[in-house]
């Protein structure tokens, strides 16, 4: 696991390090991250089909923080937001289909989640490695 510190010297970013300031008092840790593989798990969540059925969808995603200073300043807390992005693109893809195609296409919108993910989450100085839809099960009325 590699850790490092984003550090401010007087409020200001000053350098991204593997160890904690030097002058305490003028610099100050901003935030540690994590430049290991992380895993974050969503909880289901419901989806409306194209055919206007309910479908629950939970989802795992694999992401890696590849520049700790974007992650830092470009967004608040990251975890929570590709959870957010997560659920947004998933109804989104789940809207364009109907009930039977979401059921059968779970490979494939496994991979318009993961793409859709890294098109935006580069902004925030992460890459998403993998994705995977953990469960869709129809839901009743």
């Amino acid at each position: 696991m590699t850790v490092v510190y984003v550090i401010e010297r007087l409020g200001r970013y000053h350098r991204t390090a593997e160890s904690r300031p030097r002058l305490p008092g003028i610099d100050r840790v901003r935030a540690r991250v994590d430049l290991g593989p992380q895993r974050l798990e969503f909880p289901a969540q419901p989806v409306i089909t194209g055919d206007n059925l309910v479908v629950s969808a939970a989802a795992t995603v694999w992401c890696t923080v590849t520049d700790p200073v974007k992650a830092t300043y470009e967004i608040s807390n990251y975890g929570q937001a590709v959870e957010q992005l997560t659920v947004t693109v998933l109804r989104s893809l789940g809207g364009e289909l109907s009930l039977r195609a979401v059921l059968d296409s779970r490979m494939d919108l496994n991979r318009r989640l993961a793409e859709e993910l890294g098109r935006y989450v580069g902004r925030w100085g992460l890459r998403v490695e993998r994705t995977e839809i953990t469960q869709l099960r129809p839901q009743d009325r």
